[in-house]
């Protein structure tokens, strides 16, 4: 979002979601999230560009009064091939969905780098050029764990990843490594580069209208959701639909079965997809585990986070905007009794709680298409 200084066309203040305090861009402009923007701002004119909808209401809320428009810039070029991978919401398998494209092309013989949509918490952490990152061991360095969460299931399976916040910085970077760009927008971002075949990942346990464009909707968690809703969704969709299950495994479940699990999920599901869990707790179902409410022992941000956001179940969100919340999100694993970690954030837990003496279980999500044309297909 852009809010516009009143009789000019400056622009004086961002609102981002993802955000968590008010910081500055690199030309200056303060930044705030976008639920805390300043009521006392002199503007005449808010701009919506594409985000969440929970974003959307906080912004529109807080302009009462003022002039608010949408805007859809053109999509920039890319130097080279580009499949965009977009989401109707945030925790809708999306990243799944871009792992499975970018190991398909990977099998097609072509080299592929993956451009990550830019994240809100790279301007706290001074992060507005472009790098590539290649190796896991990258990802252990001085970043947010929002960006290490994206990132590690990607450069875990040998893809390059284009990250930062310059937008051209990153096609630059990206179209050196590759044949094909595999755009990997964030929660519910529409690209902002131009694709040669768009796919967007539909959650079919959710009723969300689908009102974006693509050449490919892959309709996820077949496997969970009822059968007449997800032929209702196949209907309502103007496009080419794959089916596809969103299967949760884990890497041990022998040491899960009936035990008591202090589980952690991946925080921008919670927050902006309006989850109340995901993979862990799926997986502390099949496994017969108790599951501890980590309220009475989280602290600093984990435990106001869980205070504001009164749907997220018994799991502890994988805050890691800044360092202090690092510090707060670990501290909270290890206050939480249980016998064994279930970790279903995509981020290496040896970054985040090296020192913890408990087993530490892995859930993850794997992606499948079971009815329509194969993703091989499309790519092909």
């Amino acid at each position: 979002m852009l809010v516009r200084a009143a009789a000019t066309t400056d622009v004086v203040a961002l609102a981002c979601e993802g955000l968590p305090a008010a910081t500055k861009a690199p030309s200056g402009i303060p930044v705030f999230p976008a639920d805390a923007i300043p009521r006392d701002l002199d503007v005449d004119r808010v701009e919506l560009l594409p985000c969440e909808a929970t974003t959307r209401t906080a912004v529109t809320a807080w302009a009462d009064g003022r002039e608010v428009v949408d805007v859809h810039a053109e999509p920039v070029r890319a130097p080279c091939r580009v499949v965009a991978v977009s989401a109707q919401s945030t925790g809708s398998g999306k990243t799944a969905l871009s792992r499975r494209v970018a190991r398909s092309l990977l099998r097609m013989g072509k080299r592929v780098a993956v451009v990550r949509h830019p994240l809100a918490s790279l301007l706290a952490w001074d992060r507005f050029n472009a790098s590539l990152v290649r190796t896991p061991p990258e990802l252990l360095g001085p970043r947010p764990l929002d960006e290490r969460e994206e990132l590690a299931p990607l450069v875990g399976a040998g893809i390059v990843c284009a990250t930062g916040l310059d937008p051209e910085g990153l096609l630059r970077a990206a179209a050196r490594d590759a044949d094909v760009i595999v755009w990997d927008g964030g929660g519910a971002a529409e690209p902002w580069i131009q694709p040669d075949l768009h796919l967007v990942a539909v959650d079919l346990l959710r009723d969300i209208p689908v009102d974006r464009e693509a050449d490919a909707y892959v309709l996820t968690k077949a496997d969970s959701a009822d059968p007449d809703h997800a032929r209702e969704m196949e209907r309502r969709v103007d496009g080419t639909v794959v089916l596809a299950d969103l299967t949760v495994g884990v890497q041990d479940g022998q040491a899960l079965r009936d035990r008591t699990v202090v589980v952690v999920e991946d925080w921008p599901s919670l927050a902006l997809g309006g989850l109340s869990s995901g993979a862990g707790a799926v997986a502390a179902r099949r496994f017969r585990c108790t599951v501890v409410d980590p309220r009475p022992h989280a602290v600093g941000a984990v435990l106001e986070t869980l205070a504001r956001h009164a749907h997220i179940g018994d799991v502890i969100p994988s805050l890691g905007r800044t360092p202090q919340e690092i510090a707060d999100f670990a501290a909270s694993v290890r206050a939480t009794p249980g016998e064994v970690v279930l970790w279903a954030s995509n981020a290496d837990p040896a970054g985040v709680i090296p020192d913890e003496p408990r087993p530490v279980v892995r859930a993850f999500g794997e992606l499948t298409e079971v009815a329509g044309p194969s993703l091989q297909e499309l790519l092909t």
